[in-house]
């Protein structure tokens, strides 16, 4: 029977749940604070029983076997949902899983944090400044709290290793499967044992997990139907490293999770990229990671599973980066930065735009709507760089079929914002007649306001309240 608790802090829910499968209750409430730091303040209801299908995984991979769960097998099947609302219980702050484990560090489970309702005063903890706006990936899920009452939230799934069965790689390929599953980018709905054992490569005993080194993690990728790249950094100098600064903008922009291994105090380490922030008055960003095990974010004194960190600070200590792409894409972004900027064909076009403010993949019927939707509210003009009548190169960009995403090249100019876009489909020889690239006008639209970003393509979630 599924048993509906309040608790008024989290002292008193880590009390209640140690207390039932025999834990300690001050390691486990430090241990609840350190990862969930941001809820000290809320109200929590507990449901005493939730179908949590990766539990159930872990169970038969390695639990059910052991000591951990020994003397109460009848009741280890199913999880703890524990719902966060905001102190004065306005505000549903998303909800987090527990797994019924006899050791204080490895029952905390899922975290699936709602983005809706998470304002920039509950982000100060993880290393938001003030004057800074948030950008987060995620997508919609409806739940419901006792089978009852009905949530939607905006999210991006946090999973916690376990460190026998998952470690960080595990958790961060969890994470971002399910992330591109949810989204629609991949078909296959990812499990425990896809991203414990879909590999061949230097294959060892895999319980109790040694980690999984970037090859590893790689064909693990391809039997999920993700399409990844991974640039190798471990013997680049600090300045190459830092002209990754531009891809990092592009793959965030473009709604594409980030995995970035780095170096560790003993071994090394994963952590993953979910969004941005930006500086209203310089512009500067800092990313939002997810780190799984909190070894890197502890670096920087944020006691939590999600911090805001600059990329000075994430790629200083880099040695790969892992990123999924769009299966139909076939643009290397570099090579059309480096073509736009260098090439004589674009000459004219560099004239009239200038400098690129930034670049990112988007589904094309997304950004038509969004750009009709300006339109129709007289906050654009269009202008054509082929020469060709405008209204035909409008037509054409809204009624005929284009490829399914887009490559948006972004411009900023004397406060407007340019936009023009480019066939992701094309191979980058063919740019060297950057007319063929071409999918629109240039689109111009006005910055108004005190919040410039207003009028700019939203890529990802914004958080400015």
């Amino acid at each position: 029977m599924n048993i509906i608790r309040t608790f008024s802090s989290l002292f008193d829910l880590s009390n209640y749940f140690a207390r039932s499968i025999g834990l300690d209750t001050n390691i486990l409430h430090n241990f609840l604070e350190k990862r969930l730091g941001f809820l000290k303040n809320a109200v929590f209801k507990l449901e005493s029983e939730y179908t949590k299908s990766e539990w159930k995984e872990l169970l038969q991979q390695a639990y059910i076997h052991t000591s951990y769960i020994r003397g109460y097998e009848s009741c280890v099947s199913k999880v703890i949902r524990v719902h966060c609302f905001s102190d004065k219980a306005e505000r549903y702050l998303g909800f987090f899983t527990l797994r019924p484990i006899r050791d204080e560090l490895r029952v905390l489970d899922f975290i699936y944090p709602n983005f809706n309702e998470i304002r920039l005063c509950d982000l100060y903890s993880f290393g938001l400044s003030e004057g800074e706006y948030a950008y987060l990936m995620g997508y919609d899920r409806l739940l419901h709290i006792g089978g009852l009452e009905e949530r939607k939230i905006f999210t991006f799934p946090f999973f916690h290793q376990d460190s026998i069965v998952t470690v960080c790689a595990h958790a961060d390929l969890l994470m971002i499967s399910k992330f591109l599953y949810y989204k629609g980018v991949v078909g296959t709905k990812p499990t425990i044992a896809d991203v414990v054992s879909q590999f061949t490569f230097s294959k060892q005993k895999r319980i109790p997990s040694k980690g999984l080194n970037v090859f590893q993690m790689l064909e693990i990728c391809s039997s999920l139907g993700i399409h990844v790249k991974i640039e190798h950094l471990l013997n680049k100098t600090l300045d190459e490293k830092s002209s990754y600064e531009f891809l990092f903008h592009c793959l965030v922009d473009s709604g594409l999770p980030v995995i970035v291994a780095v170096k560790g105090r003993s071994a090394g380490h994963v952590i993953l990229v979910i969004g941005h922030t930006i500086d209203r008055s310089t512009g500067k960003r800092k990313y939002i990671v997810y780190d799984d095990s909190g070894a890197f974010l502890d670096k920087f004194g944020i006691k939590s599973f999600v911090g805001i960190v600059g990329f000075e600070n994430i790629i200083e200590s880099c040695t790969a980066i892992l990123y999924p792409e769009y299966e139909k894409v076939y643009l290397d972004v570099f090579k059309v930065l480096d073509l736009y900027n260098n090439d004589k064909s674009w000459n004219g076009i560099r004239n009239i735009l200038g400098l690129i403010n930034r670049t990112f993949f988007v589904e094309t019927c997304s950004f038509k709507k969004f750009i009709f939707d300006q339109y129709q509210s007289k906050n654009i003009k269009v202008f054509s760089i082929l020469g060709s009548n405008i209204e035909s190169e409008l037509n054409s960009f809204f009624w005929e079929d284009k490829p399914h995403y887009a490559l948006v090249l972004e411009f900023l100019k004397d406060e407007r914002v340019f936009y023009l876009l480019l066939d992701s489909t094309r191979d980058i020889r063919h740019f060297l007649d950057f007319k063929r690239a071409i999918l629109s006008p240039v689109f111009v639209l006005r910055l108004e306001g005190k919040v410039k970003e207003k009028h700019v393509f939203p890529c990802l979630k914004a958080i400015t309240v």
